[in-house]
């Protein structure tokens, strides 16, 4: 965190082992499509950044995430109603 991010590469979805994304205090708006590409992510971590949204693609994520933190966003304003798997823990 803390490094004054705005947004993530698409790219960000080749990152098939990637288990841990920890993105707090940035001021990233949006996340790629992409980011449903990483199917082994199991934290995702996004406190105290400037999201909008949450693209549906996180969805793809719901049996492997079990922890994902987007507290401290004030502008979003919904998420995917598929996020949140039997497992996951969802701050808001």
């Amino acid at each position: 965190g803390n490094n004054n991010l705005t947004n993530l590469p698409e790219s960000i979805g080749k990152c098939r082992k990637l288990t841990e994304l920890i993105l707090n205090n940035n001021k990233i708006e949006t996340l790629p499509q992409s980011i449903g590409n990483c199917l082994n992510l199991q934290v995702l971590k996004l406190g105290n950044n400037s999201l909008k949204d949450l693209p549906i693609s996180i969805a793809h994520l719901k049996e492997t995430l079990q922890h994902i933190d987007v507290t401290h966003n004030p502008d979003l304003a919904i998420i995917p109603k598929d996020v949140q798997g039997e497992s996951s823990v969802i701050m808001w």
